[in-house]
């Protein structure tokens, strides 16, 4: 009667610890199954990020039609022409250039430039760090980008960009310098019949080192911040400060954005006894994606405060997967004291994509000062 009472109770002991054991197992089981799908779901967030999609995955917001993004964008130029006279007022204080390091105002990338530098609302890139920070988040990837600039007037811009993830963020850096071949030195001399004599030469340098990093303040928007040093050398006299650029990007629906920021807000440069200003840009945009993103459309107000207020248009169209057509116009005749002529509104440009690697070039003229050619090598890895 004991030993049956003794292997009834072994008996339930068995059966005990086998539940246990089951349970435990479903619990791990379950826990495992858990981690899987967490590692699913960033994996799912990794290729996103990677595919070149927004801040947010795409069917987040109700469908937008491409009529109706076209819609959205003809308004939007519509009210950019519209404006230009309400801003005569106060662009007239600041007609005429008034600020020093003016090599900031050059564009960087071939890209955005051949897009009419309409790319507040579309920076996607590497070179959103100095167009909007903010849209550093939209690199899934390590990327890198390389221009030359054959300005008119032989003078030289360099600049080469990296950006990655980093975590929640996007962390970039870069430099840019520029140079020019030797400008005459001249002095008023009523003796001479031209009016002014030679004295010799002298050259231009400028430098700049940037850092850089965006992060989403929300599902939809993302806030960048960019800070970089500058220096200017004019002959043997030298001028060096610090900037900073703020952006912020928010993606209205599926396929429209909306861009602002604020460039080169910083301290002055004194050359000598002379502070300067830098020349402040403020930009704010629209973008739109249409066809499945192979069609990228822009419309940006660029106002610069040493200059008048511009509005600008741009677009890219792919062709086909290692083709992009790039064009843009400038819309800047609120005085009609551009003397460079229409033709100086134009810009268009080419891309080539080799699997990681692209090609960008673009061409702006400027009447009779001649053209600029800017090429950019790029890869991500």
């Amino acid at each position: 009667m004991k030993k049956t009472e003794v292997r009834g109770q072994s008996g339930r002991a068995q059966v005990h610890k086998s539940t246990s054991q089951r349970t435990e197992w479903q619990s791990t089981s379950a826990q495992e199954q858990q981690r899987t799908e967490v590692r699913g779901q960033r994996s799912e967030d990794r290729e996103q990020r990677t595919s070149g999609s927004w801040l947010v995955a795409r069917g987040s917001f109700p469908p937008v039609t491409s009529h109706q993004s076209i819609r959205y964008l003809l308004f939007a130029v519509i009210c950019g022409i519209a404006i230009q006279p309400l801003l005569l007022p106060i662009a007239s204080l600041y007609a005429g250039g008034t600020t020093s390091a003016t090599f900031l105002k050059l564009g960087v990338g071939a890209r955005p430039v051949a897009m009419g530098s309409a790319f507040v609302a579309i920076a996607d890139d590497v070179n959103s760090m100095v167009w909007n920070p903010a849209g550093l988040i939209n690199i899934g990837k390590k990327e890198f980008s390389f221009m030359h600039l054959e300005h008119f007037q032989s003078i030289r811009y360099n600049s080469l960009s990296y950006a990655q993830p980093v975590g929640n963020n996007v962390l970039g850096f870069g430099l840019g310098y520029l140079a020019t071949d030797d400008i005459r030195r001249t002095f008023i001399d009523i003796n001479q019949y031209s009016g002014f004599r030679d004295d010799g030469s002298y050259n231009m340098e400028n430098r700049t080192f940037f850092a850089a990093g965006s992060r989403k303040i929300a599902d939809d928007k993302s806030a960048g911040v960019l800070v970089r040093w500058l220096s200017e050398k004019i002959e043997n006299h030298t001028a060096d400060g610090f900037a900073m650029d703020i952006g912020y990007l928010h993606l209205l629906t599926d396929n429209i954005l909306f861009g602002l920021s604020v460039q080169n807000i910083g301290s002055t440069l004194k050359f000598i006894a002379h502070q300067e200003k830098l020349p402040v840009i403020f930009r704010g945009g629209l973008g739109f994606t249409l066809l499945d993103e192979k069609l990228k459309l822009a419309s940006d107000i660029v106002w610069p405060i040493d200059y008048q207020p511009s509005i600008n248009f741009g677009g890219e169209y792919k062709i086909m997967d290692f083709l992009t057509l790039r064009c843009g116009w400038r819309f800047k005749s609120l005085f009609r004291d551009d003397y460079l002529g229409i033709i100086s509104a134009i810009s268009a440009g080419l891309g080539f994509n080799f699997y990681n690697y692209s090609m960008d070039y673009a061409f702006v003229p400027y009447g009779d000062l001649g053209y600029s050619h800017r090429i950019s090598l790029g890869g991500r890895f």
